[in-house]
């Protein structure tokens, strides 16, 4: 039995929305454990700069967080994303800040593809927001809502609505700062109020977690000690726990730590259904943990994948078909029931995405030789995970 101690990284979900709150508080308070990722630091470095031009380069929570945060701020600022980020949602956003008063258009600035954001003209009051593409939209809204001078009364609109894990997460962390919020149904009211947060200590990132939880299933002979970890409620991924039990990982809590291991009595019991519309993180690691292990598996709630860091519908796929095998996609589902005897060695380029990155180097703990290329993307949520994975002496070439 290989046993294991992991240091997870802190989570950037719970430390962007934070540093938000921080930045707009009269009163300061302490952040303890920020995350160490790229979109954090880009965020706080943003933040605190001088400059009225923001490069926000392809962090989803950074691009959106700081439009909403912008807004509130005198003066004429200048945000641009990168290639990739240009082509993911915004659009529901600026039309729900407008609502409010902000005063948002798009210009090519140096040839850039740029947001001209007029701030200080926005004032509260009543919107709405279509949240079927992004929960982002909604969290951006929210955080700044106890700052607006008429307060925010919001609805969320668009159907299907997707990651409602991460609005909940918004909610959960301004009720802890303090905020006096309200919340039924598809409304959400944050009147304007002063906002005193106590110090805040981040916890540890459950979506980190899923590659470990992956590794597990496919090596089957290890116990990893995921030390920091808990289930506090904050964070809609430790749902992991639940679905990676019908995949044969055992999970038990530890004081402040959270323990898997392979479970030997495990038995498959035919196809299972996984409802991904609240936690998309998780579905990189998810799909590639059914394929390398067999597992007749159906994922729905999976069309705003395709609005991620890459289109993850495309790149889980193409990664399955290099393997040797095929990923059916049907309507808002993803349907896994074809699997090859064996599987290809592959070479990966993970498409600019941390996450397909991670599950493929946790892939190759079923025996398949993977080469992945393009290492540092790991860095936008997981900095340390190449020398954490060294202790596992896996088949992953880096180049």
């Amino acid at each position: 039995m290989k046993e294991i101690t992991v240091n997870l990284p802190f989570s950037k979900s719970i430390s962007n929305r934070l540093l938000i709150l921080q930045k707009l508080c009269r009163s300061s308070f302490q952040i303890h454990n920020l995350s160490n990722s790229s979109d954090t630091c880009t965020l706080k470095q943003l933040l605190n700069q001088d400059e009225s031009r923001y490069a926000a380069g392809d962090g989803g929570t950074t691009f959106r967080f700081l439009l909403a945060y912008l807004t509130t701020q005198a003066g004429v600022h200048y945000l641009a994303g990168s290639e990739r980020m240009n082509e993911r949602p915004v659009m529901e956003l600026i039309d729900a800040l407008a609502l409010l008063g902000a005063n948002n258009e798009f210009v090519n600035l140096e040839g850039v593809n740029t947001l001209k954001i007029n701030g200080g003209s926005i004032l509260g009051g009543d919107t709405k927001v279509d949240v079927s593409r992004s929960s982002q939209f909604a969290s951006a809204i929210m955080l700044i809502g106890p700052f607006l001078k008429n307060g925010l009364r919001l609805k969320l609109i668009g159907g299907k609505f997707v990651s409602r894990s991460y609005i909940t997460m918004t909610l959960k962390i301004l009720e802890l700062a303090g905020v006096e919020v309200a919340a039924m149904g598809n409304y959400i009211e944050i009147p304007n109020q002063r906002v005193a947060p106590p110090d805040f200590e981040v916890e540890c990132d459950w979506s980190s977690a899923a590659f470990w939880y992956q590794y597990v299933a496919h090596y089957k002979s290890a116990k990893i000690n995921l030390s920091g970890l808990s289930r506090s409620g904050i964070q809609g991924d430790e749902c992991m726990a639940d679905f990676f039990k019908q995949l044969g990982v055992r999970t038990t809590q530890d004081n402040r730590s959270i323990i898997i291991e392979y479970d030997p009595s495990f038995l498959s019991i035919g196809q299972l259904q996984f409802d991904l519309a609240d936690v998309p993180d998780l579905a990189p690691a998810l799909i590639l943990t059914c394929f390398g292990e067999r597992i007749p598996a159906v994922f729905t709630g999976i069309n705003h994948l395709q609005f991620k860091e890459s289109d993850r519908i495309k790149s889980i796929a193409s990664c399955i078909n290099s393997l040797g095998g095929e990923m059916k996609v049907v309507d808002d589902a993803i349907i896994l029931n074809d699997f090859p005897e064996s599987f290809n060695s592959v070479i990966v380029n993970p498409f600019n995405d941390h996450r397909i990155a991670m599950a493929m180097a946790m892939f190759s703990a079923t025996g398949t030789s993977v080469t992945l290329s393009d290492q540092n993307v790991v860095n936008k949520s997981y900095p340390e995970f190449w020398s954490h994975i060294e202790l596992l002496d896996l088949p992953v070439t880096l180049v």
